[in-house]
Formats: structure tokens, C-alpha cells, sequence
């Protein structure tokens, strides 16, 4: 299986097999792809809020990579993120990559980790104290 239960409260994977299993009742368990288990921790350890991910291929070759937010994210957080990511919100805030279109599975394998890289080293870059400060100013919430 390519996804693990992470729970967002202690950042760890869940040990249940369901939810509703888990042994902390507060747990909210989420579902992540696993190539994206250290940027799911690295967004909430700065109090960013995530429901879920998805990586899926939305044709024969194209794949597309989406981390699901809570909340209204702000976007001056994120407005210098990674080429090929960006913060899509409508109903719900999103982080998504353009679709990867490769000639073979070679290179999709290949792109799919320097996105994903690219993201992790962005997240790296900012600091976990301020990106925390900057949102409690904008009263940012995960409504969770």
C-alpha cells in the first residue's frame, strides 16, 4: 500500500488500521502518500493543517501530486514556492505540482523525487518559529 495513517497530534504513523481504532480520540488521523510523509511533518510542525494527500496519474502518462490543507492558508506564505508547485484554493487550500508528463517511467520516477525534494528543501528554508508567528497573526485556523 502507498499510503500510511499519519497522526497529526503526536506526527507519527498511526498503529490502527482505521480512525476510528486509533487510540487517541483526538487523533484525526490522516491518510499520505508515503513520498510525502516528511512534508506532511514538516508542514505540521509549523501548524500547518493537513487533511489528506494524493498522488494519482490523471492520464496514461501525466501524474499529479496534491497535499489537501486545512483551513484558509495564507497565501503570502507560500507565494514563493518551488517551481511547479502552487497553493490552489477554492472550497479548500491545496498544494499541488503541475502534472508530470515524462517520455518514460524512468524519468517520471526521477521528477516525481525532485518535486517532492524541491518542496522539502523550500519547507527547510522557513523558519518554524516564524512561520508559526506569521500564522497566529493571520488568525489562521485548521478549523479541526
Amino acid at each position: 500500500m502507498d499510503y500510511k495513517m499519519l497522526c497529526p497530534m503526536t506526527i507519527k504513523e498511526c498503529t490502527s488500521k482505521s480512525r476510528a481504532e486509533c487510540s487517541n480520540s483526538n487523533c484525526n488521523a490522516i491518510f499520505v502518500h508515503q513520498s510525502l510523509i516528511k512534508v506532511v511533518e514538516m508542514l505540521i510542525q509549523r501548524n500547518v493543517g493537513v487533511t489528506d494527500t494524493d498522488v494519482r496519474c490523471s492520464t496514461a502518462h501525466n501524474l499529479k501530486i496534491t497535499i489537501n490543507l486545512a483551513g484558509a492558508v495564507p497565501y503570502s506564505l507560500f507565494n514563493d514556492l518551488p517551481k511547479d508547485w502552487e497553493l490552489v484554493a477554492s472550497k479548500t487550500c491545496r498544494l499541488c505540482c503541475c502534472e508530470i508528463n515524462p517520455d518514460d517511467s524512468d524519468s517520471n520516477h526521477i521528477i516525481y523525487s525532485n518535486m517532492i525534494s524541491s518542496l522539502e528543501d523550500w519547507l527547510e528554508s522557513k523558519d518554524i518559529d516564524g512561520f508559526k508567528a506569521l500564522l497566529m497573526l493571520s488568525e489562521y485556523s485548521t478549523g479541526q
